[in-house]
């Protein structure tokens, strides 16, 4: 089904799948379906307590401070870290300045520049540096004196380096971060993160403090030798299986050798939930997979399913996975109505490298393992029912209990959707492609493009160039859509684009931008 609007904006899909029947095959398939999905989320991702953006090495201005990656953290106690790391500076010379600016209400409108309310800045001076802290003030920057500030220059690194308690910002639980560097003369600049046109971009960056996990409800252990694992690779000593009443299937894997998924960790949970070895995909005749994936910056967690023998990525929509540092706890739920609502499965957790093909660790180790789900009994609604019986002279009335099924849930799920960054114009047009996801599989979508970042006092801002909304039609997970639009409109050049989806339902998404190549 194709949209209609000028330009061909006809929303174009072109599905992926492979075939084949072993294992090896569909592994490769997974692995090439997170690369895929890493890739689309290089900049706006979020990790549980760690995320960093990398920056392209000789993109500074002049002798400006090269940013070649931002790295940003927090502790269990709230405790934030900031590192600049800086590709041609083995101290900061005389004069350099390096910032690091904090949007703490999500507003790009507040602030003083970039929607930032506080910023953290080194200087570069003869004999000691000096590392400050300011917030914004009536649209100025004014001193500020956290008690927790600290700020230093990491000569190993190198990097500029700053720490600030989540508390003394008020205690946001998200924040928006933008780096910037300035040479001596002030006129050279270099910034991360940026997009992939090279402008400005401010970072999203969740605070993730972890916290004691309580044991799932019906739960089963298994235990596995810890420190059975000589190859470096995620090592299980446990894996807690448990359900509640409403259906939330819950599983706790131990990693006693991680306190973070490392790039390149695989965990995968096999779910047959059929019971049957002979059909599904490979090992385990397995019908569904849960994923958690380790990437630069950014934690991967997705599902699949068995399709024609091989496993087809998809986004259950109550799947939720973390990590949690403190325990060493690798945690992912998902409602068992996602995974074919079954009343008991088998399941095995394996851990591997996406860039080899060796399993390294099985849990539990005697193999897949069963686990019984609790299903509470339906409620049986009773309705009142007269009965007629009429003879010659008797009428006999009786009550009779009926089991009425209750109405549909609403539909509380909102729409995913991810803007793919585009190459530059061809013939006059840019094409734009972007993934859209939503459990029941129709979405409308509303796309804008805007032109260049722009100057005005003082705040940096794009002009909306135009909108347009798309009808409702089918979307798949395995889909690439497409939308064409001038490649330049009022005379300026189309830059960035932004989709947000909607279901019938009137879900609607977070908002997905991503950048336009030059031509």
């Amino acid at each position: 089904m194709s949209h209609s609007g000028p330009v061909g904006s006809n929303r174009c899909a072109a599905s992926r799948r492979g075939r084949g029947a072993t294992a090896l095959v569909a592994l490769a398939l997974i692995v090439a379906a997170l690369l895929a999905i890493a890739a689309v989320l290089a900049l706006t991702a979020h990790a549980a307590n760690s995320i960093a953006f990398s920056d392209a090495l000789g993109d500074n201005q002049v002798l400006a401070p090269d940013i070649s990656q931002l790295e940003l953290a927090n502790d269990d106690n709230g405790l934030l870290t900031f590192a600049v790391d800086l590709a041609n500076r083995p101290a900061l010379q005389d004069s350099d300045i390096v910032l690091v600016l904090l949007d703490t209400d999500g507003n790009l409108a507040t602030g003083c520049g970039f929607g930032a309310e506080y910023r953290l800045a080194a200087v570069g001076l003869p004999g000691a540096d000096a590392f400050l802290a300011q917030r914004c003030d009536a649209g100025q920057w004014v001193a500020w004196s956290p008690p927790s500030f600290g700020g230093a220059f990491d000569a190993a690194s190198p990097s500029v380096r700053f720490a600030l308690n989540q508390a003394d910002l008020g205690g946001p639980a998200q924040l928006g971060v933008f780096a910037l560097t300035i040479d001596p003369s002030g006129t050279a600049e270099d910034f991360a993160p940026e997009t992939p046109t090279g402008d400005p971009a401010v970072a999203p960056y969740d605070i993730v403090i972890a916290s004691a996990q309580p044991t799932p409800p019906n739960a089963l252990t298994f235990t596995d030798p810890a420190g059975d694992e000589p190859l470096g690779f995620a090592d299980i000593d446990k894996v807690v299986v448990g359900a509640d009443g409403s259906g939330v299937l819950t599983f706790q894997i131990r990693l006693p050798n991680r306190t973070a998924l490392e790039d390149d960790d695989l965990i995968v949970i096999y779910l047959n939930t059929d019971l049957d070895t002979t059909t599904g995909c490979a090992p385990y005749g397995a019908d569904y997979e849960l994923i958690a994936a380790g990437f630069p910056g950014k934690d991967i967690f997705i599902g699949a399913r068995c399709f024609a023998g091989l496993p087809s990525t998809f986004d259950p929509p109550s799947l939720d996975a973390s990590f949690f540092a403190g325990t060493h706890t690798l945690t992912v739920r998902v409602n068992r109505a996602d995974v074919g609502n079954p009343r008991r499965v088998l399941f095995r957790v394996h851990t591997l490298r996406l860039s080899t093909s060796g399993v390294s660790e099985r849990a539990p180790g005697s193999g897949p393992a069963g686990y019984n789900l609790p299903v509470p009994p339906p409620a049986p609604t009773t309705t009142n029912t007269t009965v007629a019986t009429t003879t010659t002279q008797l009428t006999t009335t009786t009550q009779q209990t009926v089991a009425v099924p209750p109405p549909p849930p609403p539909d509380l799920v909102r729409p995913r959707v991810a803007a793919l960054g585009v190459p530059g114009a061809r013939a006059g047009a840019v094409r734009l492609a972007y993934r859209v996801f939503d459990d029941t599989g129709t979405t409308r979508e509303t796309i804008a493009v805007y032109g260049p970042l722009q100057v005005h006092a003082r705040q940096y801002h794009r002009v909306r160039l135009g909108r347009r909304r798309l009808d409702f039609a089918p979307t798949s997970i395995d889909d690439v859509l497409h939308v064409s639009w001038p490649a330049r409109i009022r005379g300026l050049p189309v830059r960035t684009f932004c989709v947000q989806a909607f279901d019938e339902a009137g879900n609607a998404s977070s908002l997905s931008c991503a950048g336009v190549g030059r031509s």
